[in-house]
Formats: structure tokens, C-alpha cells, sequence
């Protein structure tokens, strides 16, 4: 659905549920950093649609904290995973 107020697109290029989706990757890696498996490592890799593209705060958030990507997002020609509608894009980190 759109979103409104603060998750409303802002015409920045990330699309609605843009807070929404910040918050929750951020819930990810205060819940990461809380060890859920009890295993006490700091080698965690995180694997899965997190929803956003590689410019996008989401994914922004998780860089920022101790986490780096797989892919060299500034790499040229840029990487790609996925291909659709003639468009090509980055959806794993």
C-alpha cells in the first residue's frame, strides 16, 4: 500500500515505507547484537531480502553499524543481482 506521513514516498528514489523499513532493519541489528542464537561471535552474515536497494537507508543503516557488503557497491561497472523489465538493480548485500 502508499504509505503516509513520514513513510509516504518522498520522491528520493526509495519508494514508500521508507521509515518503516529503516526501523526494521535497525530492530535487526539490535536484535543481532543481542546474540538470539547465545552463541557469542561476532561472524554473522546477514542473508535475505532486507527490501531495499543499495543506496536506500535500510540498507544504509546496516552498513553504518559493524556489518560491510559482500559486493563492491561502487564498483564500475556497478554489480547487479537481479535483472527484470529491462532494469538491473542490487538486492543482495
Amino acid at each position: 500500500g502508499t504509505g503516509t506521513d513520514a513513510n509516504a514516498d518522498a520522491s528520493d528514489g526509495q519508494g514508500n515505507w521508507n521509515l518503516r523499513r529503516t526501523l526494521a532493519a535497525k530492530g535487526v541489528l539490535d536484535w543481532l547484537a543481542s546474540y538470539p542464537t547465545g552463541v557469542s561471535s561476532d561472524n554473522i552474515l546477514i542473508v535475505g531480502d532486507i527490501n531495499a536497494y543499495s543506496r536506500e537507508d535500510p540498507v544504509k543503516a546496516i552498513l553504518d553499524g559493524p556489518y560491510v557488503s559482500v559486493t563492491d557497491l561502487d564498483a564500475i561497472p556497478p554489480p547487479y543481482s537481479f535483472v527484470f523489465s529491462a532494469q538491473w538493480g542490487v538486492l543482495d548485500y
